[in-house]
């Protein structure tokens, strides 16, 4: 199922959340590393996702989404899926040595919802769809300089290039208090080898750079990134590594149930005929 409405709402409390961290760092964080500027975005990410949830953005979103997707289902069948969904950050973080390259996953999941196998009067819902991106995150250093990748990262990250993306972070005033924070900047290397990443470091010249509403329409959308579900728990969420997860859920934890039956039956009241969908 695709999910326009729910991509924009996710990308919007992303740019929101990278918004607030710019000032944060403006007023009271000068020149700080990409682990703080990494640890305080997840906090103000957070509290975006709950203001979108507790105003019901997440419920129209999704709901818009299944209407687009399914313009024959009853407006019940919508209204009972929506019902509940709210928007919720975790994160785990980093406790040891990683061992499979970059320093921070993340991943965004939420209800897929398709027709039954073989059926066009039955919805069949996966609970927990994943979609991660694995990223390793640099800052531009007052020596005007990336740094280097280790050894071990560069031996690492080469057997994931397919899913990983640069998360680049810059300060405009690089050669004063170094307090206004660019908005972030990312690079996919998809299709792409460590040569070229090794250089695009050591020259400043990056190919392809996106913004972070891009980035996460692409992601939510499958454009990018992988939805292989070992892959992302295994490498990109594992718990040796700072993760950011964006949960779409039932806040409950119930939902409407894994399969709902649209098979519509006909009942008067007052002298007019309705359509009632079993659910």
């Amino acid at each position: 199922m695709k999910i326009g409405s729910l991509a924009k709402l996710v990308a919007k409390c992303w740019t929101s959340a990278e918004e607030a961290v710019r000032r944060e760092i403006e007023q009271r964080h000068h020149d700080s590393d990409e682990e703080f500027i990494t640890a305080l975005f997840r906090g103000e990410l957070r509290q975006q996702c709950d203001q979108a949830s507790s105003n019901g953005e997440v419920v129209r979103a999704f709901s818009n989404d299944l209407r687009t997707a399914f313009q024959s289902i009853p407006h019940q069948a919508v209204t009972k899926i929506g019902a509940g969904l709210v928007a919720a950050v975790h994160f785990h973080p980093r406790e040891v040595e990683k061992k499979t390259g970059g320093d921070l996953g993340v991943v965004i999941f939420r209800p897929d919802v398709c027709y039954a196998t073989g059926s066009r009067s039955e919805l069949a819902i996966e609970y927990k769809y994943g979609r991660g991106l694995l990223c390793q995150a640099k800052v531009f250093k007052r020596a005007s300089d990336w740094g280097k990748l280790s050894v071990k990262q560069r031996a690492n990250l080469s057997k994931r290039l397919e899913y990983l993306a640069l998360l680049l972070y810059r300060y405009a005033d690089q050669d004063r208090i170094r307090n206004q924070l660019e908005p972030f900047k990312w690079q996919l290397t998809s299709n792409r080898s460590m040569k070229e990443i090794n250089d695009w470091f050591r020259s400043d010249n990056f190919p392809n750079i996106q913004q972070s509403e891009e980035i996460l329409l692409g992601l939510a959308q499958g454009q990018f990134g992988t939805d292989d579900k070992r892959l992302i728990e295994e490498l990109i969420i594992p718990t040796t590594r700072s993760t950011l997860e964006i949960h779409i859920k039932w806040g409950d934890g119930r939902g409407p149930g894994r399969k709902l039956d649209l098979r519509q039956s006909e009942y008067a009241s007052q002298g007019k005929q309705y359509v009632r969908a079993s659910l």
